[in-house]
């Protein structure tokens, strides 16, 4: 299982810190907005919209925060309790949270509300309360700290979660991982609940992601803010135009796409055992989508509604995602000599012979 077995990974591989509870809020710190995701909420497109235009979030009377930033989120400070993560390079983890806080002190402007944003805190909040507590106080030094989450249906977004998960080759059962993930989900919001520093919550929307965020940032919750409104709805504005654009992790519209994906990824993990992210695969499978768009076989394939509908029934107990007929329509596209040529082009001929092996076609069985 997926799920537990990444819960093991990190609980291992996060640096053991003494537990520092968040001290209570002051008047005389300034506010600071911590988005910590969670993921498939938008936050990449969020991330990139406040760094291209941080002097224009600063005239709106908000900084998105440089220091501790990486790829456009804040993924330092977080990093700073592990040391190992699928996303993040071995020469950021690991370093001295207190030296990050300070210098971030250091650079806000006088006067403008910091804001940080990254994903990496609500993996830290499911996996690793105790180091999400520690951050959040490193960071209650000096600011009064107003965490934001991004509200979208717990089904929905993980469901979303899946697909990008098979479609950049991890190896993982989608059955166990969708329901075991619900009740990881759960337990992480009564935790940020019980840690006492304001939550801010932002309603989810996929065809504009960014404009909900911008406006909860007026929040009253926000003390000690003077928000420039007529700046924050020029920003808003600004956003409409080209939030479209900053969706980089789009699922991709081919209908067939997620059974034929979702099915790798369990055979594979069959086949070799879990596995996280893997640029080979990752390149592999888009390539086999492109080809697979041209070809008679994928119309076999169930869509993806059919395929959310067999994982929500099982209850974490599937025993076949495809029917056999549905097997051979796989078996058919991974068979064809074009995606055979492009696993050996990207050098993952040894992951498709293995996913092709009759012995490991377990759901078969039966």
């Amino acid at each position: 299982m997926l799920m537990s077995w990444l819960s093991k990974i990190i609980r291992t591989l996060v640096r053991r810190v003494p537990r520092r509870p968040v001290p209570p809020a002051s008047a005389c710190k300034p506010s600071l907005v911590l988005h910590i995701g969670p993921h498939k909420t938008g936050t990449t497109a969020i991330q990139v919209f406040c760094e291209r235009n941080r002097k224009h979030l600063a005239k709106a009377g908000f900084w998105y925060v440089k220091s501790g930033s990486a790829s456009a989120q804040h993924m330092l400070l977080p990093a700073c309790y592990l040391s190992d993560h699928h996303c993040i390079p071995k020469p950021l983890l690991g370093g001295c949270p207190d030296e990050i806080v300070a210098t971030i002190a250091a650079e806000v402007p006088r006067g403008l509300t910091p804001v940080m944003s990254s994903e990496v805190f609500w993996e830290l909040l499911c996996y690793q309360p105790e180091a999400f507590e520690s951050a959040v106080a490193e960071l209650s030094r000096y600011f009064n700290v107003h965490t934001l989450v991004t509200e979208r249906p717990v089904r929905e977004r993980l469901w979303s979660a899946i697909k990008f998960n098979a479609r950049l080759g991890f190896a993982c059962d989608s059955v166990v991982d969708f329901h075991g993930a619900q009740e990881v989900d759960r337990r992480a919001r009564e935790r940020l609940a019980g840690i006492g520093c304001p939550v801010m919550h932002v309603p989810y929307e996929d065809a504009d992601c960014i404009s909900p965020f911008l406006q909860t940032l007026s929040s009253q919750c926000i003390s000690r803010q003077t928000v420039r409104p007529l700046q924050l709805n020029a920003l808003i504005q600004r956003c409409h135009a080209g939030s479209a654009t900053l969706r980089e992790n789009v699922a991709p519209s081919a209908p067939w796409f997620v059974a034929f994906t979702i099915e790798f990824s369990q055979l594979l993990l069959a086949a070799n055992g879990p596995s996280l992210y893997d640029r080979r695969i990752a390149t592999f499978l888009r390539e086999a989508m492109e080809i697979g768009n041209q070809l008679d076989a994928t119309q076999g394939l169930p869509d993806e509604q059919t395929v959310l509908n067999r994982v929500v029934e099982a209850n974490s107990a599937l025993t076949r995602l495809l029917t056999p007929t549905e097997m051979r329509a796989w078996e058919s596209v991974c068979n064809h000599p074009a995606v055979q040529r492009a696993a050996m082009r990207t050098g993952c001929a040894n992951e498709l012979r293995a996913v092709c092996q009759p012995r490991i076609r377990y759901r078969d069985a039966a």
